[in-house]
């Protein structure tokens, strides 16, 4: 009498099968010959319980687990043993067995990496895998990568993972460097990299693009400096078609210049590693110290928030939406503390006979361009005084301070809304143009000196002749 039997570690997970003579132990009466085969060929990868093999039918959590086995310049021939004998046993893995740590990686680390820059939870380090579901995500939701498997016979199981694991098979590759840039812990961004031939070819997934450019070029400097460690002299960055306003600001902020189109649709911008501009984060701008506007009438006091002031003005963010339930008070809680802590943004609060009505935020796109945030609720200038001149108080501010415009970008959904266009419409606000991420966005911008010029009468004043702002659909 034979039997097939199972070999495993105290954890469950198999070091092998063989065929036995005698009789056949109760725990063993479940193992078939196809089973015992499957083990056979790549034991590590199954897992044995009370007298059933089950093992991960999802790729995913098969590439973590041949990781665990397996170096890496091994796992992707191993992953497709695993894919052929995988059928035998069709029982996914119980949900309470836990993922085993990885070997450790024996590819070179990337020079000057992890980097802590001077923002304190800002940093750049290498990709990880439990980077991977957010990175596949943006890039489906980009188009830059498939939803599923391409062609009509799948590659991967289930066919939505083919994108994760094709960042996957990248990690530690010596033709790849992959990054990410993290605030918090959370990553932000994701760099990609194809070492070779030179020049170094980098796509780039913002998953949030509230940054400014200089930002972004900031937190690269790790990577360049790296890059130069080893030899690179310049770098080519590719451009989707659908972000061609992206490129005037990348040869400005990069000194990067366009070398051409690239074959999927867009632009190829090449950086000269030596010449980008680094310039530290820049220190917070002021319009001097002491700087109040007021404005007698309303009793209506603008002045620049400091450190100290920080953790107060969050807490009463919530007077201004009528109080803790509203629910944007997370997200724009959420604005302020990155505007302030990363974008090293100057908010300016409002107060009317010492009550919190206003809290502004605004970062440096460029030496004279400020972009604004309303972090506050704004109310209808049309009906009151406070909401005709409590921006005024703003761009004020910005002129001082020595911007030429102050731009914005309104998201479609407070786009739509009557009163905030019609606030928008009384600050002398010009449209720009539509600019798409997830949602739709219109981007606005204020002739600051022209405002400057004007009188406050005419402000206080709700104008009914002033030309009304389009509303989104019929924003070019």
């Amino acid at each position: 009498m034979s039997y097939h039997h199972i070999f495993t570690h105290a954890d469950g997970w198999c070091q092998g099968a063989r065929l036995l003579e005698g009789p056949r132990p109760p725990d063993q009466s479940g193992v078939t010959l196809e089973e015992c085969l499957a083990v056979l060929d790549c034991p590590p990868m199954f897992h044995y319980r009370d007298g059933h093999l089950s093992c991960a039918q999802d790729d995913r959590r098969a590439w973590r687990e041949l990781l665990a086995c397996h170096s890496r310049a091994d796992a992707g021939e191993w992953l497709q043993v695993f894919r052929d004998r995988r059928s035998a046993v069709p029982d996914d893995l119980p949900a309470d067995v836990p993922i085993r740590p990885r070997r450790s990686s024996a590819a070179a680390p990337f020079p000057g990496l992890p980097w802590q820059s001077p923002v304190p939870g800002l940093a750049v380090r290498e990709l990880r895998l439990d980077d991977l579901d957010l990175l596949s995500a943006e890039a489906i939701r980009l188009g830059w990568e498939p939803a599923r498997c391409p062609g009509e016979a799948p590659c991967c199981q289930p066919p939505e993972a083919h994108t994760w694991m094709q960042f996957a098979q990248r990690i530690d590759q010596p033709t790849a460097w992959q990054f990410t840039v993290e605030w918090r812990g959370q990553p932000i961004q994701f760099e990609l990299m194809e070492q070779g031939p030179p020049p170094v070819s980098v796509a780039t997934y913002h998953v949030t693009r509230e940054r400014s450019h200089w930002f972004w070029r900031e937190a690269w400097q790790p990577i360049v400096a790296g890059l130069r460690q080893l030899g690179h002299a310049t770098c080519r960055g590719l451009i989707r078609g659908d972000l061609g306003y992206w490129v005037e600001s990348l040869t400005h902020h990069y000194a990067g210049r366009v070398v051409g189109p690239r074959p999927q649709g867009g632009t190829i911008v090449e950086y000269d590693l030596a010449a980008i501009p680094f310039t530290g984060w820049p220190a917070r701008r002021t319009a001097g110290p002491g700087w109040t506007w007021t404005h007698p009438g309303t009793q209506l006091v603008v002045r620049e928030m400091v450190e100290t002031d920080y953790d107060a003005v969050a807490r009463d963010l919530a007077i201004t939406w009528g109080g803790e339930g509203h629910p944007a008070l997370p997200n724009v809680r959420r604005i302020l503390d990155e505007q302030w802590h990363l974008d090293r943004a100057t908010v300016l609060v409002a107060h009317q006979r010492g009550q919190l009505v206003g809290v502004f935020s605004l970062k440096p796109r460029r030496p004279t361009i400020v972009h604004s945030a309303v972090c506050s609720r704004f109310g209808d200038p049309q009906a009151d005084l406070l909401w005709r001149v409590i921006y005024r108080g703003v761009l004020e501010w910005a002129f001082a301070a020595g911007y030429t415009a102050l731009t914005g970008m309104i998201p479609q959904p407070v786009w739509d809304a009557p009163t905030f266009r019609r606030a928008l419409q009384h600050t002398r606000a010009q449209v720009v143009a539509k600019r798409r991420y997830q949602i739709d966005f219109v981007e606005v911008t204020h002739d600051l000196a022209a405002i400057h010029a004007e009188s406050l009468a005419a402000w206080e004043a709700w104008d009914p002749s002033r030309p009304a702002l389009p509303d989104m659909a019929n924003v070019p």
